[in-house]
């Protein structure tokens, strides 16, 4: 099982360096080189430069993000999180995604990371991405 204190640690620096909007903290600290992250609302396996592009996309329609009710659950090679993912858009609306995410860890960096994300509450960010 993953240590404890690993598994919190990488989940608390993911959700304040999503929140700060930090792109090169995510790379330089929460990453491997080599990462693969995948969303189920693409199905499409994407490298850290790729997920940090839409990362960059996300940050520049929202003006606050942050993770509300953060649960985790150890696993052999890293541990499961679930929480709520809340941003407050450009328009000024506020979204409440349920989220749930499969990582797993190098040491205290996440190799592979799978999301899920109820795409029904992620819809108004959707279209503002695609400039809607």
């Amino acid at each position: 099982m993953t240590d404890e204190s690993v598994m919190r640690a990488v989940s608390e620096r993911l959700a304040r360096l999503v929140a700060a909007g930090d792109l090169d903290g995510l790379r330089a600290t929460l990453y491997t080189p080599d990462a693969r992250i995948w969303h189920n609302t693409d199905d499409r396996s994407k490298t850290v430069d790729e997920s940090l592009d839409f990362f960059g996309a996300l940050v520049g329609v929202t003006t606050e993000r942050g993770y509300e009710d953060v649960r985790l659950t150890p696993t052999p090679t890293g541990f499961v999180q679930q929480h709520y993912m809340t941003a407050v858009l450009t328009t000024g609306e506020t979204v409440r995604a349920p989220i749930c995410m499969v990582i797993t860890l190098e040491g205290d960096r996440v190799k592979t990371l799978a999301e899920y994300i109820e795409s029904g509450s992620s819809a108004s960010v959707e279209a503002l991405l695609r400039g809607e």
